[in-house]
């Protein structure tokens, strides 16, 4: 798994991450990177790098594109697929990644702190390593989101529950790493 602050390991996570996808994937990433390099801070491209790399060396299965808009990331479920992540970019300078709801494992691991707010809204939630930085994360289940699109709608099929972590491209290193312990939770959950 990549330490937060690691460079090394977000460029080798990444290259994994390039490595895996098919060649209509690529073709779609390479798109949308184009796009995120013309931005003059290069946030947007270092944070979208990260957080796919990141994805990839959590699930091992299959990596698919939903063309330049989104990735969706695989498990092996027995003969078939369950999707355990998404990170979608709709060149707003935000990025959401779609994860499973572990919000209380990551309030109870001190990755996040209090947040009181119906299941359906979003909400800030204070970080665990910086205390004054917050974390917008919005609860997701199919009754809340009766038109999710495609490329996160299969994680919330047979009763399963999601979050939404909204992370603006120019994100801190404390707001990342959280991000980045709530999908590691997900896998373990």
């Amino acid at each position: 798994m990549n330490k937060p602050g690691g460079n090394t390991a977000v460029v080798s996570s990444y290259d994994a991450f390039h490595a895996r996808l098919d060649n209509g994937g690529r073709s779609n990433v390479e798109r949308h990177l184009t796009v995120c390099r013309r931005e003059p801070s290069g946030g947007h491209l270092k944070l979208w790098k990260r957080l796919a790399g990141h994805l990839a060396t959590l699930t091992p299965h299959v990596i698919r594109t939903f063309g330049q808009r989104a990735v969706q990331f695989y498990e092996a479920d027995g003969n078939y697929r369950r999707q355990l992540f998404a990170i979608e970019d709709l060149r707003d300078g935000k990025l959401a990644v779609y994860t499973a709801n572990v919000l209380e494992a990551a309030v109870t691991a001190g990755v996040l702190i209090n947040g009181s707010a119906p299941d359906h809204h979003p909400i800030l939630f204070a970080l665990g390593g910086a205390p004054d930085e917050q974390l917008r994360i919005e609860s997701l289940t199919a009754s809340n989101t009766s038109s999710a699109p495609e490329y996160y709608r299969h994680m919330l099929d047979w009763n399963r529950k999601a979050i939404r972590i909204t992370l603006s491209t120019d994100a801190t290193p404390a707001q990342i790493a959280a991000a980045e312990a709530l999908c590691a939770l997900s896998v373990t959950a």
